[in-house]
């Protein structure tokens, strides 16, 4: 990348930059896909109930060790 735009590999360096800039701008690209996922990973360790308010500030409360939980099918409840 040092010698861009004149260097052996200028149109690897370009390609890569062109195809970069394209994927943080696109409105549903990688990085919301993995925003998404990282998102529904994290509401699997929280209690299924939506209307729950034991957890931290009146939220849904995290699902950990040393407490009952009541599994329905799916779904974890506190």
């Amino acid at each position: 990348m040092t010698r861009f735009p004149k260097g052996q590999h200028d149109d690897d360096v370009d390609s890569t930059s062109q195809a970069l800039n394209y994927l943080r701008r696109r409105q549903h690209g990688v990085m919301e896909y993995i925003e998404r996922e990282l998102a529904k990973e994290h509401d699997k360790n929280l209690c299924a109930n939506v209307k729950c308010t034991a957890g931290e500030d009146g939220k849904r409360k995290k699902l950990g060790y040393n407490m009952e939980i009541v599994q329905t099918g799916p779904l974890r409840f506190c």
